[in-house]
């Protein structure tokens, strides 16, 4: 069997393939990490449940009432508000350009930033292809095929 397209559904598969290709010599070989719709979905469960506790438990905001506020202000309400805090920033950073020179390239340099992190995600998208939750592709680049 050719290795040139080898699907791999757990991790004692792949630690098998990968034993046998250290014995082929002149193999490499690129392994596709794709984060499969179990771990998005799983993120954004993640995300409802900070909402869902700020919305429940509002004492946890106090810094008072919760022994370890500034971690969970750091990590569960930061990750709530950054996003919201950056479109902010941009928008502010928008109306202020037209006032400076100053404020002209910093809107620019930031709106380029954020340009090529659309650009990024397009391409991402694009060069993906589907797969079966927990399934990665491994493609030989170089070398002979296995036996």
């Amino acid at each position: 069997m050719g290795l040139q397209h080898l699907a791999v559904g757990v991790r004692p598969d792949l630690d098998a393939v990968q034993r046998e290709l250290r014995e082929i010599p002149g193999v490499t070989v690129l392994l596709y990490d794709q984060a499969c719709a179990a771990e998005t979905r799983r993120k954004r469960r993640t995300l409802a449940g900070n909402y869902q506790i700020l919305a429940q438990e509002p004492r946890l905001l106090n810094p008072f009432a919760n022994p370890v506020w500034l971690q969970y202000l750091s990590h569960k309400v930061g990750r709530l508000l950054v996003p919201w805090a950056l479109l902010a920033v941009f928008a502010t950073s928008a109306v202020l350009a037209a006032s400076g020179w100053i404020y002209a390239a910093a809107f620019v340099a930031q709106a380029a930033f954020y340009g090529l992190a659309v650009v990024g995600a397009f391409l991402d998208a694009r060069d993906r292809q589907p797969h079966a939750p927990f399934e990665r592709e491994l493609p030989v680049v170089a070398g002979k095929e296995a036996r």
